[in-house]
């Protein structure tokens, strides 16, 4: 079952892997961000639009932008904007047992 462009959920296998190249990145209860390979630069990294942060509010801010790839073939699966000291989000939790109802 896909769960995401580049993520799919193996239900038999209690598993998640990668669409592009069938990688299994980690168990279906796990946070495949995690598991991923991650890049982590300033969040003007993400694109044109988006200004640093000193610009518009006047001081520096302690906020990344984080790119989670596939860490066997490098498609990149997801990002997100946090606190250089912030936890990785755990943006997509799977109930195994509602699935096998």
């Amino acid at each position: 079952m896909q769960i995401h462009r580049y993520l799919e959920l193996d239900a038999a296998a209690e598993a998640i892997s990668c669409t592009e190249c069938g990688t299994t990145i980690c168990n279906a209860e796990e946070n495949y961000r995690k598991h991923s390979a991650m890049r982590t630069g300033p969040i003007t990294e993400a694109g044109v639009p988006f200004v640093p942060p000193e610009d518009k509010i006047g001081r520096k801010t302690d906020l990344e932008f984080r790119e989670f790839f596939c860490p066997e073939c490098a498609v990149l699966l997801q990002t997100e904007f946090a606190k250089e000291d912030d936890p990785i989000i755990h943006d997509i939790e799977i109930d195994l047992d509602s699935l096998s109802e």
